[in-house]
């Protein structure tokens, strides 16, 4: 009876109320006139008593008008229903994004929504009447078959549509036919990018070196049965993909789990969102192999899944092992080691040191960890020392001798190594090493204190020795000067040279010993370099004539006249190298130079060289020359005598002297001996 409450229709049932009401009063009215009676209550009942049957339909005129009024009522909303409705179809109908036409059998377009004709861009006119393959570009005959047929899709105006076609008509009579084109472009490509996006996941899961299984956490017995796995983990486990498909993940492990495991498992994974664990997992051929775990909880569909990624980790639990006994092999060597050893980080604080550095400087280790180490073992005179080596070591290696303090504040001995410690190109601390030298320097001072005393001795005995050699080379040369017979003379000269060659190694020996045992004094004295270079050629000339061999001497002019040194001793050196140039020489000549090479205002650099065509040094000899009791040709049956200390007096004199003493040679010409 909801009709009852429709507004329209009771007003039309009130209209015809009102109206019925009306007939019967008017009805009433004319009767009165009729019969001339006037308006009174006993009037109404003769006129009822005259006109009865017309009355009695008087009486039923509102009843019967009202019934009318609310059946149109009901016609007029049931109009404006249908009406609205047909508006709100065709709003609808016009507001699809789908193309909707409606044709008739004969495939006319009858209608056709504004999605059409937006598409085409044109109006209702171009379209409505036009034949739907014209429309769309298909061949009537066959295509439009095709689409009536079938539901297909097909490319149209650079968009590709799905086409659904629906009769439309009473009965089994087709009067007009619907076609709705669905454009599926977006749809198509999302699908397509899906397909390869999941091509793509697929791929990188089975060409995966680790192996992922997929487990359904929630299947009703509980066995955490595999839903899908990767080529990885068939390889790993020896199985079958089918194999694996369905099974509880147990088949995989050593032991099966618990319910009330699972449940805590999940649980934790639940709370974490990812774990790792190591684990054992069993092959189809009952080998058992350890593999890194990691599990992670993904949603499908809003369906809860475990996601497990398992790694094959027994290569490296070997290397692990491996670099284990490696660590605890050099951990060995550090800690049995003599030497004290002590790692520093880049702040140079203690983080460890071996048993030796405990027992050499006293402490023990857990004392000192933390604690810089200049300022444990270093005194206030070492530690300017201690801290240019820290810097040293930040970008090399560090070698020194040097006294360190131990805890009761006694000094000792040590030879000082440090090494920075890179790893991955990155310093993360340093390597010190301290090795006892403490018994080495006190031998070496004991040998030093020894052997200056040998010299010593040496030398006052060379000095002792010499005072009689120059008697007897006197006592020679005066008895040569009286008259002799030519053996005599021949005796005499024989003796006067074995004299003088003795002589000349006892000074030899004096200078010798006087340089090692440290008390060599130069002297500081006013001399003429023109005059000491002659003196020397002067002094020598007479043995290079008996050998048939020229002597010159270039002294630069701009030389200064008047130079301060010890000339003494520069003749000395010149004597030993034109010496040496006479004796292994036999033809030929044998030049002096001496030029300047730097001069300030108080000093002067005055290169020096003895020039010689004699027979030469062989190469590898040249560096030998210069060491003490060494000669160039060191054979039993060499032809040239000496001692070989010559070259050694003369370059240790030289570096006294701040300059330094070389040779340039070639054996097939000779000998060039400069110094500077």
């Amino acid at each position: 009876m909801d009709w009852l409450k429709n507004r329209t229709i009771q007003q039309y049932i009130a209209v015809g109320f009102l109206g019925g009401l009306f007939l019967l009063i008017s009805g009433f009215w004319l009767s009165f006139n009729k019969l001339n009676l006037p308006l009174a209550w006993w009037a109404v009942y003769y006129v009822h008593e005259r006109t009865e049957p017309t009355v009695y339909g008087l009486y039923l005129a509102p009843i019967i008008l009202g019934v009318m009024g609310g059946l149109l009522g009901l016609q007029v909303n049931l109009s404006t229903t249908i009406a609205r409705g047909k508006r709100e179809w065709e709003a609808i109908f016009d507001s699809l994004s789908d193309l909707i036409m409606i044709t008739d059998p004969q495939g006319h377009i009858l209608r056709c929504n504004h999605a059409v004709v937006d598409r085409l861009n044109t109006t209702f006119p171009n379209v409505i009447g036009k034949p739907l393959s014209q429309v769309l570009g298909l061949n009537e005959s066959e295509d439009l078959r095709n689409i009536q047929n079938t539901e297909k899709e097909f490319y149209w105006l650079r968009r590709l549509y799905e086409v659904k076609m629906f009769p439309i008509g009473l009965k089994e009579e087709v009067s007009q036919i619907l076609f709705i084109l669905y454009d599926v472009t977006e749809r198509r490509q999302t699908e397509a990018k899906l397909e390869q996006s999941e091509a793509l996941f697929r791929g990188l899961f089975d060409l995966s070196p680790d192996a992922y299984v997929l487990i359904d956490p929630h299947a009703p017995n509980n066995t955490w049965p595999i839903l899908d796995c990767n080529a990885a983990t068939c390889s790993m486990n020896g199985y079958e993909r089918e194999e694996l498909i369905g099974q509880s993940i147990d088949i995989l492990n050593t032991s099966p789990g618990t319910g009330a495991e699972r449940a805590a498992y999940l649980k934790r994974l639940r709370e974490a969102g990812h774990l790792k664990l190591e684990a054992d997992h069993r092959h189809k051929s009952g080998v058992i192999f350890p593999v890194e775990v990691s599990t992670a909880l993904i949603t499908v569909g809003g369906r809860e899944l475990v996601v497990g990624i398992d790694r094959d980790i027994t290569e490296r639990r070997g290397i692990d092992a491996e670099l284990t006994r490696q660590k605890q092999f050099f951990e060995s060597l550090v800690h049995n080691s003599p030497t004290a050893v002590v790692v520093l980080d880049n702040d140079e604080k203690i983080i460890s040191c071996n048993p030796a550095f405990e027992g050499l400087f006293g402490y023990q280790s857990a004392e000192i960890m933390g604690i810089m180490l200049d300022e444990l073992i270093t005194t206030d005179e070492t530690r300017a020392e201690a801290r240019r080596y820290t810097q040293q070591v930040l970008s090399g290696t560090v070698h020194a001798l040097g006294h360190r303090r131990r805890k009761d504040h006694s000094l000792v001995d040590v030879e000082i190594f440090g090494v920075p410690v890179f790893v991955a190109g990155e310093k993360i601390g340093t390597l010190a090493i301290y090795h006892d030298i403490s018994e080495l320097v006190r031998a070496r001072r004991q040998a030093e204190e020894s052997s200056r005393t040998k010299s010593e001795f040496l030398a006052n005995m060379s000095h002792e020795i010499r005072t009689p050699m120059n008697g007897v080379i006197g006592m020679l040369e005066l008895a040569l000067d009286t008259p002799l017979t030519s053996e005599q003379r021949d005796y005499l000269q024989t003796s006067l040279q074995s004299a003088e060659a003795l002589l000349t190694l006892l000074n030899d020996i004096l200078d010798f010993s006087k340089i090692e045992a440290g008390r060599l004094e130069l002297e500081k004295i006013n001399f003429s370099l023109r005059n000491a270079v002659e003196d020397v050629a002067y002094t020598l000339a007479k043995r290079a004539q008996d050998k048939g061999l020229e002597m010159a001497c270039l002294i630069d002019p701009d030389l200064a006249p008047e130079l301060r040194g010890d000339p003494g001793r520069l003749r000395q050196i010149l004597v030993n190298l034109v010496g040496n140039a006479i004796k292994f020489t036999h033809q030929g000549e044998i030049v002096i130079h001496a030029e300047p090479r730097e001069e300030t205002a108080t000093h002067v650099l005055i290169h020096f060289a003895v020039q010689d065509t004699g027979i030469g040094i062989p190469y590898e000899r040249q560096a030998a020359v210069f060491d003490r009791f060494t000669q160039a040709d060191g054979s039993t049956t060499r032809k040239y005598g000496g001692t070989g200390l010559g070259l050694t007096i003369s370059k240790q004199l030289v570096d006294a002297m701040g300059g330094r003493l070389a040779s340039r040679v070639r054996q097939v010409s000779g000998v060039r001996s400069g110094l500077i």
